[in-house]
């Protein structure tokens, strides 16, 4: 009889499932910095675009009186354009 003496190589089911939940976790701890750091950008472009809208309203106020609209601001050529939010949402 010829009995080998080869030991086998290779992973066990539980080391790669162990490798599976570590990279798991891995990945949803990036995703959650990911979607943390989108939302700062978004809240910080928000508050710069309504900065540059505040601005304009006070050089419209001085000039005009109040503006009664965002849409004032836009046909008097004090903006360019309809601000819009990081979401796609005007302001009003």
């Amino acid at each position: 009889m010829n009995v080998s003496n080869q030991s086998q190589r290779g992973f066990t089911l539980i080391e790669i499932l162990i490798v599976v939940v570590i990279l798991g976790i891995l990945a949803g701890i990036v995703v959650g910095q990911f979607q943390t750091t989108t939302a700062s950008s978004n809240a910080s472009a928000a508050k710069s675009s309504l900065k540059v809208v505040r601005s304009q309203i006070e050089l419209y106020r001085y000039s005009h009186g109040t503006p009664t609209s965002v849409d004032v601001l836009v046909n008097n050529g004090n903006l360019a354009s309809t601000p819009v939010s990081p979401e796609g949402f005007q302001y009003v």
